[in-house]
């Protein structure tokens, strides 16, 4: 949602999200409404189009980024491994931001979440090779998420 100004009476909105653009009318006061489905967890960059009417000129502005998430089972390491190399180069320490993964490719960036905290974190080991989880968070990781020792994370890959 969002408004154009100036305002008018049926104006057109269009909005680019992602690769889709979604159509949508303002009110009299410039207000404007779209639902729309994200095809999957992931960063998406927004703008939006006013296109003239018979008040104004066509105006553009970026929007900013919608942020999917989906569910993720994730546990943590750490304490007993600190000092070993990690899978994708480095050392793990006390203050490595990171997650394990089994596929992800090394260096892949993704956001997550947990209880209203999100944290932008990369993969830099392999793993979780315990239990049928997805990630494992790396003690920093898991300290600034405010996470358990076991539970769900939202992850935007």
């Amino acid at each position: 949602r969002g408004k154009v100004s100036p305002a008018g009476a049926e104006r057109r909105v269009v909005v680019e999200i992602g690769d889709a653009d979604e159509v949508t009318t303002a009110t009299r006061d410039g207000r404007f409404e779209l639902d729309w489905r994200a095809p999957g967890p992931g960063i998406y960059p927004v703008a939006v189009r006013a296109r003239s009417n018979r008040i104004a000129t066509g105006s553009r502005d970026s929007a900013g980024k919608v942020t999917v998430y989906r569910p993720a089972t994730a546990s943590w390491y750490g304490p007993g491994l600190y000092g070993n190399p990690m899978a994708c180069g480095g050392t793990l320490t006390p203050s490595t931001m990171g997650v394990a993964h089994r596929t992800m490719p090394c260096g892949t960036k993704l956001r997550l979440r947990h209880r209203g905290r999100t944290v932008t974190a990369r993969v830099v080991d392999r793993g979780p090779f315990a239990g049928d989880r997805e990630f494992d968070l790396t003690s920093a990781t898991k300290q600034a998420l405010r996470f358990g020792d076991l539970g769900t994370v939202l992850t935007s890959k």
